[in-house]
């Protein structure tokens, strides 16, 4: 079996990626994949499971070799390590990208309308490779592709101190990036953008005091550490990033056989990567979170009706959005990305766990759809 992944040390890290420039993308037999997530997440495991299933289906002629940890491509860097070949596929935050992405880094903004990870994950892939048809310019531009699609579990409020209502909130220093910095800003905190693998060191200097991020973080960069108090709303899905994006070359020079066993092998890596790497370890870290002594509460009815607040006007909020970045039409663009979330929504309405039911929609919505694919 390929080693998968390799122990992360600053050195080796620097080695690595001087190698990979040096080289440029993997020809075909091995795909080099990179992630600033911890090798000990779901998240990774998940994607590795994926790998392994790609070599099997190919009898080895395609193989994978897993970077996690940040150690080919950063959490701010991702996108230019894939462009440039240091990995052939790579996980990027196109939140943090509005410039070299201004209508696909939209979707992240969708927060306050996906209903659950499922749906958000269906939706965002749906609006990347199909709906989007400007999007592709951008693609091409920044030399990336995406492949499918990912949502995180719910966004909850994770602070080092307890606080008793909404009010007490004001004036508080929060990591947030987003939409959910303007969320920080309705509730009266103070958003700052800070990446996720620095979180726990800003909150145990005294930088923020909370930080809107996954429950899975807990223990992903052991905020558990850090954190006495959470509010978790159980409302929605975190958007912002995309687990398969691949430099474009490096797909170009797949064979047909490995780009179909990569596409086959699509809609139950993104079903698997939602179910078990970010719902499944959400709910045990919430579990865990209760029995470390950590205080978990839904912020009350206070906190429901600055959300509701907050959710009726985000639709104006990224029509305007869209404009300051200048896409055409702004309204019709958002109306009909806000449209595939809404489709999605209804589509996984009750069905959330149902693993025949997504695959055969991604599948039948996305893939057999994606000129990007063809």
């Amino acid at each position: 079996m390929t080693l998968h992944w390799r122990c992360a040390i600053a050195g080796t890290a620097i080695a690595a990626a001087a190698m990979f420039a040096a080289s440029g993308p993997a020809l075909g037999k091995e795909l080099r994949y990179g992630t600033f997530v911890p090798s000990i997440t779901n998240f990774v495991k998940e994607t590795v499971k994926t790998f392994d299933g790609i070599e099997k289906a190919t009898n080895g002629a395609l193989t994978f070799k897993t970077f996690p940890n940040g150690e080919a491509i950063k959490f701010r860097t991702a996108l230019k390590g894939i462009a440039s070949g240091i990995v052939d596929i790579g996980h990027v935050v196109w939140v943090i990208h509005p410039t070299e992405m201004p209508r696909a880094s939209l979707a992240a903004q969708a927060l306050a309308f996906s209903d659950s990870v499922m749906s958000a994950a269906g939706a965002v892939a749906e609006f990347h490779m199909v709906t989007c048809k400007d999007c592709r310019k951008e693609y091409e531009k920044a030399n990336v592709m995406p492949l499918g699609g990912e949502a995180g579990s719910r966004y909850v409020l994770m602070c080092a101190r307890e606080f008793k209502s909404v009010d007490d909130l004001k004036g508080v220093r929060v990591r947030a990036v987003g939409a959910m910095a303007r969320w920080a800003k309705e509730l009266g905190m103070i958003p700052t953008r800070i990446a996720s693998t620095e979180v726990l060191q800003s909150m145990q200097r005294g930088v923020i005091q909370c930080a809107l991020g996954l429950l899975p973080w807990l223990r992903a960069y052991s905020l558990k550490d850090a954190t006495k108090f959470i509010i978790d709303t159980r409302v929605g899905a975190a958007l912002g990033g995309g687990s398969w994006w691949m430099n474009m070359q490096s797909w170009a020079k797949l064979s047909a056989a490995h780009k179909k066993a990569m596409i086959d092998a699509l809609p139950g890596h993104i079903y698997r990567l939602m179910e078990v790497g970010m719902v499944s370890e959400a709910e045990d870290a919430r579990k865990k979170a209760i029995a470390a002594g950590i205080k978990v509460t839904d912020g009350g009815p206070a906190f429901h009706t600055k959300w509701k607040a907050f959710s009726a006007k985000e639709r104006d909020t990224l029509v305007a959005l869209a404009g300051k970045r200048k896409v055409a039409n702004p309204e019709k663009f958002v109306d009909s990305m806000l449209g595939v979330f809404d489709t999605w929504n209804k589509l996984m309405a009750g069905k959330e766990n149902d693993r025949a039911h997504f695959e055969n929609l991604i599948r039948t919505r996305v893939i057999a759809k994606s000129p990007l694919l063809k």
